[in-house]
């Protein structure tokens, strides 16, 4: 009995803390998705609105051909919405329902799965337009309810289910920009390599997209006075890109040179950096840049479709660009994404 009352008292002590702990911690994991649609906001909101259309781009819905839909109510309004089974390994049984809606501008989808297991789901949409151009913004929480929510500390919803996220807005921006013919120059022939360890000298900032032009123009024009004075043998120019911010519309980027390994600038205003060695996979893009994003959206497409992981930085090499061409049709950029 002396033996056992201490194992007593730890079982007792490890239930105590177990129950404190799931009071001190969220009740819901959470994730973030963006992406950016050539389309206006009325024709992309139409495809997270109505259920219909969701099943068609949802990775869930496209991963299996088993599932049976049935819909309730109108389809894209307050209430409305749509049941299924299918296989219990892929889609399972469960129901998504329009909870909140504001036309044009944000929608809620309440998600109830029942079997294999029961889950409870809250999906939040939000679509802003800018000069034609339309950001999607996918919200999800993912109820864990106490006190199982403490394996929330060994649990990464974005690690396990970030990349299903992301395949569906892929093909959610695939379809609209079909549907409305603004894929523009299409897809892009995607290609492998070994990028080299490289050193790129360069002016690192955050830079509104508007004004990425502006930043390259300046801060490259420095960098060749700075490289030439030092008598450093400076490459062509890149832009290195190491957070795209599609809600706020910014970026951290670098306007940058290739340097021999080694080569400091004198300086506060500019830094370098080493890349090491990487695989990757690159397009080489032809012409002007108000195009560029396609070739960005196949690139994004094939890490999708290869469960690639991406490093930062995404890099850009500015072949022949303003800087020695003025033909903008024989402007060539290498865009370059290092992965694992």
């Amino acid at each position: 009995m002396k033996t056992a009352r201490p194992f007593f008292v730890f079982l007792l002590f490890v239930i105590i803390s177990t129950l404190a702990l799931s009071f001190m911690l969220p009740t819901r994991q959470r994730l973030e998705k963006s992406i950016t649609i050539n389309a206006p906001a009325s024709v992309v909101f139409e495809q997270v609105a109505k259920l219909r259309e969701f099943n068609q781009w949802s990775v869930w819905s496209l991963g299996d051909s088993s599932a049976v839909y049935s819909y309730q109510g109108t389809d894209g309004t307050l209430g409305s919405s749509s049941s299924w089974k299918g296989h219990p390994l892929l889609s399972g049984e469960g129901k998504l329902e329009i909870t909140t809606i504001e036309p044009g501008k944000t929608v809620t989808h309440s998600l109830e799965l029942t079997d294999p297991k029961k889950v409870s789901a809250i999906s939040l949409f939000t679509v802003v337009e800018q000069n034609g151009i339309s950001t999607v913004t996918w919200n999800f929480s993912l109820a864990t309810a106490r006190p199982w929510n403490i394996f929330n500390l060994f649990a990464d919803l974005n690690k396990e289910k970030g990349a299903d996220f992301e395949k569906s807005l892929l093909a959610l921006k695939e379809r609209v920009e079909k549907q409305t013919g603004n894929t523009a120059s299409g897809t892009y022939d995607v290609q492998t390599m070994d990028f080299p360890a490289t050193r790129f000298a360069m002016v690192r900032q955050q830079v509104n997209w508007t004004d990425i032009s502006a930043f390259f123009k300046e801060h490259l024009q420095l960098l060749y006075k700075e490289t030439s004075r030092q008598q450093i043998a400076a490459g062509a120019p890149a832009g290195l890109y190491f957070v795209w911010d599609e809600k706020k519309q910014q970026t951290d980027m670098g306007a940058a040179l290739t340097v021999p390994a080694g080569s400091i600038l004198e300086g506060s205003a500019f830094q370098t950096t080493d890349i090491p060695a990487s695989k990757a996979i690159y397009v080489t893009y032809l012409g002007s840049y108000d195009k560029v994003a396609d070739a960005h959206h196949s690139l994004d497409l094939y890490l999708a479709n290869k469960n690639l992981k991406q490093k930062s930085p995404v890099i850009e090499q500015y072949i022949s660009g303003p800087y020695n061409e003025k033909d903008s049709s024989k402007w060539i950029t290498k865009i370059l994404y290092l992965v694992d």
